[in-house]
Order: structure tokens, then C-alpha cells, then sequence
């Protein structure tokens, strides 16, 4: 951790953890400030609907329910609809009152551009002052944000706060390249596969590939950096005779080979066997780190994919089918002990493949070492149901 203030920041954490939840804290007065930015680099496409990504974790206003101490400083791009919010306080019809709402603060900087939400912040003194006055002095405050780079880390110390994400020097652990090495190191099963240093070493990979899995008929290619599988490209290995520009099935519809091989020059990636089976799942499993390092189950989820070969995600129902997510977690747990063990803080998720061969197995695929697609629904039926 290179920032000294940021380190003394985090450091405050352990004392106030157990309340840093959406279940009921009792009499705590509790202020969480929400920046839900996306500050690493995503396909194209998803950049307009970065508002709507922004306003993801407006299911915390439920959370005013459970901590009648607590307020909700929401920062955003751009104003919220009056109606979205009527629509959050209308889920539980008891928490719709002018009390309830007026521990609700919504901070908008008015700003469409398309840069991520911390980075326009930081840049926005006047809106520093305001959330630091919206904070107040109480006896828990802390940022809550959805993935941790540099400019949470300088967010943090600029309001004060400590923040619920890891340091992002461990970033490289939530790569394509790096779930692989951790699968490895800690004995959880994972699909046969290489690294690939860019577009120069992708057809020594593959004829690798086929040396140590001959039985696979197909291989997925994944950039280091990837997100929602729109990073992935697809190969039939029965088929490939040398030209695997010409092979290459790329989920992301948005951009060419050429685009997509620069990228893999520029931030390299993976090539592993495709699993694939009559019954296939792609399941993923929910944990949370805490400051002393114990390490929480918190959800398995089923993901729902689609896209242009089936590689995107789309959305998620849980708990993940019971036939298999004891298995799912049990490996998850591995992993995220050893990003306890590296000093990871809040939340991380593991992505597996399943498929029933007389009995079902479980292929690990990738670490998300931040909040994701399952983080949102697991955090509104918390703050519903009291946990």
C-alpha cells in the first residue's frame, strides 16, 4: 500500500466492520457515502449505460429500514428520477416516510461526460465540500464503492473515509492471468490452459493446448482484462489449421480481429479448453474478506448468459442448484482465503463452469476481485429480509 494516509484510512475498519453490513446494527449512527463508478476500461458499448450502472446499489436505501441511525449520501453523473426513487422506498412500504427519505441524500454532479464517475469527483471540489458536510461527524462513515483503481484510493483520502474494497495493487489477482496462477497455487480445479503474451504467442499456445488437452474440441480465448465475457473469443480447435485470425469467434460484435488482437498485445490474456457438456452451468460463487481475514460464503448465484456465442453475462437467480453448490463454494473458499492471506478487503466473486459427467464437477474460471452483476441482487434481498 503506497499511500500512508490511505493505509491509516483502512486501518479503521476492523474497529467498525461488524456494522458494515446491510443487516440490522441496532442504535449505530452509521453514514455510507456510495460512488458506484466504473473506473477501469469496458467495451464501447457499455459506456452509455453508465448512468444506469451508477445507480445500481440504489438498493441501499433499504437499508435505512434496518438502521434507523443510518444515512445514504448517493453520489451520481447525472440527477436521479424522482420515480426511480419512489420506486426503491415503495419496495417496503413502511420505510416510505419523510424521515426515512430525509436520511436519504442524492449528490449529482451534472456532468454526462463519459469518464468514470471518481475521476469527474475528484476534479469537483465544491462537490467534495458539499458530501463532506453531508457526512457530519458520526460514530461510522465509509465509502462504498464498486471497484477499487487509483482514484478510489485518492477519493478516500480527499473526503476522509475509509473505503470497502481492497488496495488496488492487488488488482492483478482478479486477471484473467492471475485466477489462473491462484487456481494453481491453490489446488482448486480449473480448465487446462496457457497464458498468451500477446498475438505472437497465441498459435504457440494453442498447439500446446491440444499437447496437453488432445480430447478438447473447442478453446476460449480471454483477454487479461475482460469484463462480462464481452473479452472473449471462441476457437474450434477441430478445425484449426493454422489461420486463427480467421477462426476467431468473438463475442463482442463491436470491434474486429484487429482490434481484438491489439488489445490482446496490449494487456495479453489466456487460452483455455472449452468445457462444455449436455447439462453446463455457469454458476459463481459470492465472498467477503474481512480487515482480520476471515473469509464469508455470502451467495451462489447461477448466471444467466447470452450474447453473440453465449459468453456474455445477462443476469443471475440463487441460490445456485443445490446439486452442486456446496462443491462451488467450498473451492470458492479456497480462493478467497488466499486473497485474505494477500490482504484483500470486502467483496470477490468466483466464476465456475459446470457440467454433470455421472456426477457433477466444477472448472473454476475467474476471480472478480470487486463488486459484479451478483452483488446488486444479493444486497436488495439482504436489506429486505434482514439477511
Amino acid at each position: 500500500m503506497t499511500d500512508p494516509a490511505f493505509a491509516d484510512l483502512q486501518s479503521k475498519l476492523r474497529d467498525f466492520w461488524p456494522t458494515v453490513t446491510l443487516r440490522s446494527i441496532g442504535d449505530v449512527e452509521r453514514t455510507v457515502v456510495v460512488v458506484h463508478s466504473i473506473s477501469f476500461d469496458v467495451p464501447d458499448q457499455l459506456i452509455p449505460v453508465f448512468p444506469a450502472y451508477e445507480e445500481r446499489f440504489l438498493c441501499l436505501v433499504l437499508s435505512l429500514l434496518r438502521a434507523p441511525r443510518s444515512r445514504v449520501v448517493y453520489v451520481t453523473s447525472q440527477p436521479i428520477h424522482p420515480r426511480v426513487l419512489d420506486y426503491y422506498f415503495g419496495l417496503v412500504p413502511e420505510l416510505d416516510t419523510p424521515e426515512a427519505r430525509a436520511r436519504f441524500t442524492s449528490v449529482s454532479l451534472v456532468d454526462g461526460r463519459n469518464e468514470p464517475l471518481s475521476r469527474k469527483l475528484l476534479t469537483r471540489p465544491g462537490a467534495l465540500r458539499r458530501i463532506r458536510s453531508l457526512i457530519g461527524d458520526p460514530e461510522i462513515a465509509f465509502l462504498l464503492p464498486f471497484c477499487m483503481t487509483d482514484d478510489e484510493v485518492r477519493l478516500a483520502v480527499a473526503l476522509g473515509l475509509p473505503i470497502y474494497g481492497s488496495d488496488p495493487d492487488l488488482n492483478s489477482l482478479g486477471t484473467k492471468t492471475g485466477s489462473r496462477r491462484i487456481f494453481e497455487s491453490e489446488g482448486v480445479q480449473h480448465p487446462v490452459g496457457l497464458e498468451v503474451d500477446g498475438e505472437r504467442d497465441l498459435q504457440r499456445a494453442l498447439t500446446e493446448l491440444n499437447k496437453r488437452s488432445p480430447a478438447a474440441r473447442g478453446a476460449v480465448l480471454k483477454l487479461d482484462k475482460g469484463v462480462s465475457g464481452l473479452g472473449n473469443a471462441l476457437l474450434d480447435l477441430t478445425t484449426l489449421d493454422g489461420d486463427v485470425r480467421a477462426s476467431l469467434r468473438l463475442e463482442d460484435q463491436e470491434i474486429d480481429v484487429d482490434e481484438y488482437l491489439r488489445a490482446l498485445d496490449g494487456e495479453g490474456g489466456i487460452v483455455e479448453e472449452r468445457i462444455e457438456g449436455a447439462d453446463f452451468r455457469s454458476p459463481s460463487v459470492q465472498l467477503r474478506m474481512s480487515p482480520a481475514g476471515q473469509v464469508d460464503i455470502m451467495s451462489t448465484h447461477d448466471q444467466i448468459l447470452g450474447g453473440a456465442h453465449g459468453q456474455t453475462y445477462f443476469g443471475c437467480h440463487f441460490p445456485a442448484d443445490q446439486e452442486y453448490a456446496a462443491l462451488i463454494a467450498a473451492e470458492a473458499l479456497k480462493v478467497g482465503r488466499r486473497l485474505a492471506r494477500e490482504g484483500a478487503i470486502g467483496r470477490a466473486s468466483v466464476d465456475f463452469a459446470a457440467v454433470n459427467e455421472g456426477g457433477w464437477r466444477s472448472y473454476a474460471l475467474e476471480i472478480n476481485l470487486r463488486c459484479g452483476g451478483t452483488t446488486h441482487p444479493l444486497f436488495a434481498l439482504t436489506a429486505l429480509t434482514d439477511g
